[in-house]
């Protein structure tokens, strides 16, 4: 796997030719091997996601990944267009009312 993260990798994800990576630096990312080369090797393209927080797992689904963040996020992302589709925090920031 080719990749260019800046500090160590926390979390990795393979899924059908599609490999994931996530750590500190703040960014996934996205390896999919496309096809085979004249030598038999398979053809990688490497793009990746800028995210708010370090990265501290992920998971592949159905062209869907899931990051949970360092800030106690889950960050839900389109592998293919890289946008975000979703976000989750378990901690609730409005006031609580007891009734």
């Amino acid at each position: 796997m080719r990749n260019s993260h800046r500090h160590r990798i926390e979390a990795i994800a393979h899924q059908n030719g599609l490999t994931i990576s996530g750590g500190r630096d703040r960014r996934i990312l996205i390896d999919f091997e496309s096809s085979l080369d004249s030598a038999g090797e398979p053809k990688t393209q490497t793009s990746f996601i800028e995210t708010p927080s370090g990265i501290n797992s992920l998971q592949i689904w159905q062209n869907v990944i899931a990051a949970g963040c360092q800030d106690g996020a889950i960050l839900l992302y389109n592998a293919t267009t890289k946008s975000q589709l979703d976000r989750f925090t378990f901690f609730d920031e409005r006031p609580v009312s007891p009734f």
